[in-house]
């Protein structure tokens, strides 16, 4: 790559689109600090879009196999160029980052694709008059600097959780109706058309490299389906084999890692139905965390906020300092038909069992605790493998 100043930004898209998940420090550091640089050196200038929305395309590796220093550095670039662009409201009916809110199923990585052809976007052309041009909004709607601010806020808070002030609480459409849905399964009510084994089982699935926000997510919401999952009236084997898989690969993501957070500083679960469908669900997008962020500080009971600054999470072992996310995740890995499982306990029984009482029921919803650190990945790691029961009994 071409790290002039003057390189072609068809140069540096192309240096961008070789940036993923399956880089390496060697070689995707000197990428994403030269885009870095370039944006800390006018944050607000005429070019601000393309380094951000560079920066953007490149989220796969920064939220997933950068080191802490790289990530926090790019992240706090991101957010300073946030604030710098951000002034008078603007004219526009919608922005892009609107529809790519929305969007997000289970992986807001997929929001990298939400990043425009650049070498497009700098080349003068209008919209109209541009064939090549094929993104949901105008090259205006993409150079807005309200957009570009947004973008670069959403960047951050996937990269390093736990600033999602500023970034709009949009979160996919059925995301209500799939709350409701799990609510309703968890209350021991079903509302029409809800299947009991598939709502408990929506942590499931969880991304091959996921981001500290998807683990807490998935985590979460399995936490809150285990007790309905473990009572008898699910029978389907696939559903405890698909929660333990998802467990067992979350907790091999989180292997080492460590937080800044005191004694009594992390969350519980509520035990309310309600508010952990949706804490879990929220949890999964920029979008989401910033609806909770909100409703946190509007004092709603229950509510937690993401991740907060000041608590920064290390995703890596000392012995692997150079990866984020030392392995990619299969949720499926546990799912090979190994266990055998008991009609009157939740116990499973047979070869490979001794981490049966934990596998199963990861954890009973704890007291409410007031405001937290719900994004946290070393708690998150707590939801997957908790203390055991002392009573003998792994459901009681």
């Amino acid at each position: 790559m071409d790290a002039s100043a003057d390189a072609p930004i068809a140069d540096l898209a192309a240096a961008w689109r070789l940036v993923d998940h399956r880089s390496t420090a060697a070689t995707a550091d000197p990428v994403v600090l030269d885009c870095a640089r370039r944006l800390a050196a006018d944050p607000g200038g005429e070019r601000a879009a393309e380094w951000v929305y560079g920066l953007l395309s490149m989220t796969r590796y920064l939220a997933t196999r950068a080191e802490d220093a790289t990530a926090g550095q790019v992240a706090e670039v991101l957010r300073t160029a946030a604030r710098a662009l951000d002034g008078a409201p603007c004219d526009h009916p919608t922005h892009p980052y609107e529809s790519a809110l929305e969007q997000i199923e289970f992986d807001e990585l997929w929001l990298t694709g939400s990043a425009p052809d650049v070498v497009l976007l700098a080349n003068g052309t209008p919209t109209g008059e541009d064939p090549a041009w094929q993104e949901p909004g105008t090259k205006e709607e993409y150079r807005c600097p309200h957009a570009v601010a947004v973008f670069a806020r959403i960047a951050a808070e996937i990269i390093v959780p736990g600033t999602p002030q500023g970034i709009p609480e949009r979160v996919p459409d059925d995301y209500a109706d799939r709350i409701e849905d799990l609510a309703s399964v968890l209350h021991g009510y079903p509302r029409g058309g809800a299947e009991p084994a598939y709502e408990i089982t929506a942590g499931t699935g969880l991304p091959a490299h996921p981001t500290t926000g998807a683990l807490a997510g998935h985590l979460a919401l399995l936490r809150a389906g285990c007790w309905e999952a473990a009572s008898g009236t699910i029978r389907p084997r696939w559903v405890l084999d698909d929660m333990i898989g998802t467990l067992e690969a979350a907790l091999r993501a989180l292997e080492g890692a460590t937080c800044s957070h005191g004694d009594g500083a992390h969350p519980e679960l509520s035990g309310d139905p309600d508010t952990d469908a949706a804490t879990g669900y929220h949890l999964l997008t920029p979008g989401g965390r910033a609806r909770l962020q909100r409703s946190h500080e509007d004092g709603i009971e229950d509510a937690h906020p993401p991740p907060g600054p000041a608590a920064p999470i290390s995703r890596h072992s000392p012995a692997t300092p150079s990866a984020r996310s030392p392995r990619p995740v299969t949720g499926s890995s546990a799912s090979a038909g190994r266990r055998t499982w008991t009609r009157s306990a939740c116990a499973p029984t047979g070869p490979g069992t001794r981490r049966g009482w934990r596998e199963c029921c990861a954890a009973r919803p704890g007291a409410r605790n007031g405001p937290r650190t719900s994004g946290c990945g070393p708690h998150a790691a707590s939801w997957a493998a908790p203390a055991p029961p002392t009573n003998g009994s792994c459901c009681s």
